[in-house]
């Protein structure tokens, strides 16, 4: 085989030319959906999935491309509450999920838990201290226990219990290695 075999002729390169402008028409053009007239009877063009969606309910039938399991747009709005952009600054604006345990201190009367947020800022927290979602109940010599609250698809305030443990393999490592 050489190079020459693979040329195209003048009248096939015209050919190819001629199918690709054919085919990027083709694609440009919209069709209308299911035979309906769209020509100006109180329809919005630019929101072809609105009113798709409008006509299936206006028939009594749901979207068969909905998932059955995934809850709607509408729902998931007013079950999770959103999370404010703006968090107060320190202690109070961290999330439990958000913080590490990064030490225990502690004096004559209590214990303090040296928290680590996420952007690598360390807070010293006591018992009962709060966080954006929850509080600091408990504080053991290897362990921090929070209490997370939760509002629930239903409306009701939830509490769980959450345990960040300290782990001091991490520190000693970091010890050994220097």
């Amino acid at each position: 085989m050489h190079r020459h075999d693979f040329r195209i002729s003048g009248e096939q390169d015209t050919i190819v030319r001629f199918l690709a402008l054919t085919s990027i028409l083709c694609l440009s053009v919209t069709w209308p959906c299911g035979g309906q007239n769209n020509a100006g009877a109180g329809t919005n063009p630019a929101s072809p999935e609105k009113a798709k969606t409008a006509s299936l309910r206006a028939r009594g039938k749901r979207d068969p491309f909905r998932s059955l399991l995934a809850p709607s747009k509408e729902a998931a709005k007013q079950e999770a509450p959103a999370i404010p952009k703006f968090r107060p600054a320190g202690l109070p604006g961290l999330l439990i999920s958000e913080v590490n345990v990064i030490g225990i201190a502690s004096n004559h009367t209590s214990r303090f838990a040296v928290i680590q947020g996420k952007e690598k800022v360390s807070y010293f927290g006591k018992l009962g201290d709060r966080l954006f979602d929850g509080f600091i109940s408990g504080i053991d010599m290897d362990k921090v226990i929070f209490t997370e609250e939760i509002v629930g698809a239903d409306g009701k305030k939830m509490q769980r219990t959450r345990t960040k443990k300290l782990y001091a393999e991490m520190w000693t490592n970091a010890v050994e290695e220097r």
